[in-house]
This record gives C-alpha cells, sequence and structure tokens, in this order.
C-alpha cells in the first residue's frame, strides 16, 4: 500500500464505485465525495473500513464546494484527484433548453472541479508530484448524439481546462489528463429514452454499452507512477469486437 491520498468527486457514481474498489488497497486515505448517493460510500466504508473518508457537497452551491475543499484542505493535499460528477445526460432538442441547462451542466462538471483543485494543484507542484484525472466522453472527439447539448458542451470545456492545465503544471511535475469512454451502461442513463440506448449498442463496435469495468484499468494506469510521462492526453474508449475463443 503506497502512503498517499485520493480524492474521487462523484464517488457514489457507478464509475465512482468500480474506481475505489479497485484502486482502495493502494491508498492510505480515500475522500469519497458525494451529494444524494450516501448509501453507496457507507457501502464502500463497509468494504474498506476508515481509510473511506465520505465528504458530501452539492457540486452547484458553491458555499457547499468551499467547504467541502476546506474540509480537505484542513487535512493536507490530495496527492491524486478524479473528477466524475456530470448532472444526468437528459435528451432534449436545443430550442427547448434554456440558459439555466447550460448553467446547470457548466457549474457542475467544469466550475465546481476548477474550485475544489485550485487550492490543491500548486501545492501538487510545489511537491513535484500529482496526478489529476477528469472523465469526459468519447462525443468529444466523436460526433455526439442529437438533444444532449448542454452536457457535450459541459465536457468540452472540461476538456479545455485539462489541456491548459496539462500545460502549465507539467514542468511542475503534475499530469493532468481525461478519459473518454462511450456511453456506459450505469444509473447515470436513467433519464435516457431505450431507443437512444439501442442506438448507442447498435453503432458500438461491440455491440453493447460499455461496463464500469471496462474504463476502471484506464484510470487506474493514469494513477500510476507508470504514466509519469503522460499528461494533456484525452484518453478515447472505445472498445473492440472481441473473436471467440475456440
Amino acid at each position: 500500500m503506497e502512503n498517499k491520498t485520493l480524492l474521487v468527486i462523484g464517488a457514489s457514481s457507478d464509475i465512482g464505485r468500480a474506481l475505489i474498489a479497485r484502486l482502495a488497497p493502494r491508498y492510505t486515505k480515500i475522500y469519497a465525495h458525494y451529494n444524494a448517493g450516501v448509501e453507496a460510500v457507507q457501502e464502500l466504508q463497509s468494504q474498506f473500513g476508515t481509510k473511506i473518508i465520505p465528504v458530501q457537497a452539492d457540486l452547484l452551491n458553491a458555499g457547499a464546494v468551499s467547504a467541502l475543499t476546506k474540509q480537505i484542505a484542513a487535512e493536507g493535499v490530495p496527492d491524486h484527484i478524479v473528477h466524475l460528477a456530470a448532472p444526468k445526460c437528459i435528451q432534449q432538442r436545443f430550442h427547448q433548453t434554456s440558459p439555466e441547462d447550460f448553467q446547470t451542466a457548466l457549474t457542475c462538471s467544469l466550475i465546481s472541479f476548477s474550485s475544489i483543485i485550485q487550492p490543491f494543484i500548486s501545492k501538487m507542484g510545489k511537491n513535484g508530484t500529482g496526478k489529476i484525472v477528469v472523465m469526459l466522453t468519447a462525443y468529444t472527439e466523436n460526433v455526439p448524439p442529437k438533444f444532449i447539448s448542454p452536457y457535450v458542451t459541459a465536457k468540452y470545456a472540461l476538456l479545455g481546462l485539462v489541456r491548459a492545465l496539462a500545460a502549465e503544471y507539467a514542468p511542475k511535475g503534475v499530469c493532468v489528463n481525461a478519459v473518454s469512454p462511450e456511453m456506459m451502461d450505469t444509473r447515470f442513463l436513467e433519464g435516457m429514452p431505450e431507443l437512444a440506448l439501442e442506438q448507442a449498442r447498435e453503432s458500438s463496435v461491440m455491440g453493447r454499452l460499455l461496463v464500469p469495468g471496462d474504463v476502471v484499468p484506464t484510470f487506474e494506469y493514469l494513477l500510476s507512477d507508470s504514466s509519469d510521462c503522460v499528461t494533456g492526453q484525452n484518453v478515447l474508449i472505445t472498445g473492440v469486437k472481441r473473436s471467440p475463443k475456440n
């Protein structure tokens, strides 16, 4: 077990739980952020004990985000930060969207993340080490589905921040990268019409949606010492069609 601390923003998500379950033996302390999913974090605590530290905050509430950041900062600087949080993806035609829809997506995905990491990243740089990994979407590189413009816009904004931070902090030993999977079969898709999910399955080279287990190993690599020379990358996870074993 390494003497390192991990902060996972959006730890109660399906991907967050799978990531922590895989990486928990490598950390002495894991801050598991959640908003309403306390049961998921409590389940992680039952598995991994006191190394799991629940931290609650509504990412749309600037005061709550500030309090979360101060709570963690009072105990030190995380060595690694993973940002998974995003508002639910709801299909809606662009002419039906409002400025508030875009503001919600940007606040949850971009502004809260920026506020949380700002006190930590400069200290990572002074320490000469640090890893930050952000989950985006394959739609930042490929043609997105229709009717999810606030979601896609927020992910592109996050990609811009990832690359700007990577350029600024690479000389200080901090690696900042993104992971961009195709659609994953998780609770995050509960608001999506079945037709959209079926179309995603048909367009996938695997003939199915991704699952967290397909994606977690890439996060694991980007948080490992093996990726010390990797920064500013947006790693696509699109899957491959495997032939049946003989």
